[in-house]
């Protein structure tokens, strides 16, 4: 049986080893990159927003393979930019670069596919109704300017939506090279 004497030594002592701890870790996200994810003391968001309009980052080849389908192919602009794609070395972020489909801002989508790995810059678009406008809404996650400043990181976000030429013949290609609508940020770091 306890003392009263041992039990306050004893409560002294997790008292003692729970600072210490908490100083610990307050020390080491302290510490830490700012790049390194967020929601420790002192980290800011890894993925900031891009400045930059949506057209200046990515570009889109539309081809029409259905009545009311499409497939979509995303091209990075390579002279200034780079994707460390999942399976690349370490990249800063916990969420690796590369498109991903948006259904908050995208207008008359029925069904949307992946239909690659890597970066996923290739998707299979379905229309939910066979008339109106079709916009493919996504979310571009990239290395801003690192061809340009030489950096090694620099990770960006932005959003954008593809429109989908109905008057497009069947399995005719369409570049939209600068025709991208910008959709701004949604303030959401994945």
């Amino acid at each position: 049986m306890k003392t009263l004497q041992q039990g306050k030594a004893a409560s002294n002592r997790r008292r003692v080893v729970a600072r210490l701890l908490t100083g610990v870790v307050v020390m080491v996200s302290l510490m830490m990159p700012s790049w390194q994810g967020t929601g420790a003391v002192g980290q800011t968001t890894c993925r900031q927003a891009s400045s930059l309009n949506i057209n200046d980052i990515t570009g889109a080849d539309v081809t029409r393979v259905g009545p009311n389908q499409w497939n979509v192919v995303f091209h990075l602009n390579i002279n200034r930019h780079r994707m460390e794609c999942p399976g690349a070395p370490i990249i800063p972020c916990s969420v690796p670069d590369k498109w991903t489909f948006k259904s908050s801002i995208a207008i008359n989508i029925d069904e949307v596919e992946n239909t690659d790995g890597g970066c996923r810059s290739i998707w299979l678009v379905t229309a939910s109704s066979p008339s109106g406008d079709v916009f493919f809404g996504f979310k571009i996650r990239f290395e801003e300017d690192v061809q340009i400043n030489g950096q090694q990181f620099n990770p960006r976000r932005k959003l954008g939506l593809v429109p989908l030429p109905r008057d497009a013949e069947l399995f005719q290609t369409v570049e939209l090279n600068g025709h991208l609508i910008d959709a701004g940020d949604d303030g959401d770091d994945n």
